[in-house]
């Protein structure tokens, strides 16, 4: 289970956090973020470099606007505190693994 992040949280658990975070902005009303996330848990066994989290961008708007979150589903990997890579909208698992190895 990836776990939930806060706008309270976020800070330690992404910014202050020592290995790359993988981010997941999504919304519950969102089919493609539903397919996302599936993927993204499905990826999870290879990616166990980085930490991943989902940030619910209804509940914490102010996330999604400081990242510039126009649309979703959109995944930004952070390094060292800073985000280093965004992508928006269905992606593969190949994809994803590609994302991360550029930055682990």
């Amino acid at each position: 289970m990836i776990k939930e992040v806060t706008a309270q949280n976020f800070k330690e658990e992404v910014l202050e956090h020592q290995a790359p975070v993988l981010v997941d902005f999504y919304a519950s009303w969102c089919n493609p973020c539903k397919k996302v996330a599936e993927i993204i848990e499905k990826a999870a066994s290879q990616l166990n470099s980085i930490k991943i989290v989902k940030v619910n961008i209804e509940e914490a708007s102010e996330l999604a606007s400081r990242y510039m979150v126009m649309s979703i589903p959109a995944l930004i990997l952070f390094k060292e505190g800073k985000p280093q890579e965004k992508v928006v909208g269905l992606v593969s698992e190949r994809e994803i693994l590609k994302m991360v190895s550029r930055h682990s």
